[in-house]
């Protein structure tokens, strides 16, 4: 079956709810192709990123559709976990590691490289090459984290299923995202960033640029380096303070060497 066909009888399912039942098989379908990384909820397209939501809706028509069981470890669930029937020849194929306690469902594709330590892992998100996903971090519904990129301990990355106008975070290539940080309602945190610990970004948190003076919202530049750090609530500069992410600075080789993965936990 061709994409746009299932494309199709997804939307179709979704617009009338007596196809539910019949569009589980083609739902399911869909959930091994982004298990497999053959599609990606979150892609981008001559330099825009595009949220495919006929992949979400097609996720939870499979909820709609499939009744919880009981699964390896005593879970009871719709969607099993993506590595319960794997083999050593499965995790050497894919090349990567998973430490005990890591917890990703099914629907979830890993790329080669990738470091995964106790953490959490939701259906639909996409997890680039050679990423550290470090202990005790969250990785939302749908959401996309890219290459070489380091999820810091007790991080959170937000995610979303419903309701479809509420998009996933986005993380691209080359970004470090230091420990207890919280980035959600769908930010971009674009390539080569780099993120203290401590930081909690969402739609409405102002991301002041120390540099030019600019306050913006939703997207951290490319190379930027942010902190946590407050900001006057009015022009006036007086009452009350309200949190911030603040660029310091862009980027520079220093920098990156400060923050690299260690290899020899690889």
């Amino acid at each position: 079956m061709s994409l746009q066909s299932t494309q199709k009888i997804i939307e179709e399912a979704w617009n009338n709810s007596d196809f539910i039942q019949n569009a589980r098989d083609t739902a399911e379908r869909t959930l091994k192709m982004l298990d497999d990384g053959d599609i990606r909820i979150c892609e981008k397209i001559d330099g825009k990123w595009v949220i495919n939501d006929w992949i979400r809706k097609a996720i939870l028509i499979y909820f709609k559709s499939t009744n919880p069981t009981i699964l390896p470890g005593n879970y009871y669930d719709k969607i099993p976990l993506k590595f319960s029937n794997w083999t050593l020849e499965d995790f050497k194929k894919a090349g990567i590691r998973v430490v005990p306690g890591a917890l990703v469902r099914y629907g979830v594709y890993i790329s080669s490289g990738c470091v995964i330590m106790l953490s959490f892992t939701n259906v639909g998100a996409y997890v680039g090459k050679n990423t550290m996903i470090d202990i005790n971090s969250t990785l939302g519904s749908c959401c996309y984290v890219g290459n070489n990129c380091h999820i810091g301990a007790g991080t959170v990355i937000g995610g979303v299923l419903e309701p479809l106008h509420d998009k996933p975070t986005i993380i691209e290539d080359n970004v470090f995202i230091g420990a207890c940080c919280s980035i959600t309602s769908g930010v971009i945190v674009s390539e080569g960033s780099v993120l203290a610990p401590g930081i909690h970004i969402s739609q409405s948190t102002r991301i002041y640029d120390s540099t030019t003076g600019r306050i913006s919202y939703g997207i951290i530049p490319e190379n930027a380096v942010v902190v946590p750090g407050t900001i006057a609530r009015d022009q006036n500069h007086s009452g009350a303070q309200i949190t911030c992410a603040i660029i310091v600075k862009y980027a520079d080789i220093e920098t990156r060497n400060k923050v690299g993965i260690n290899e020899l936990l690889r």
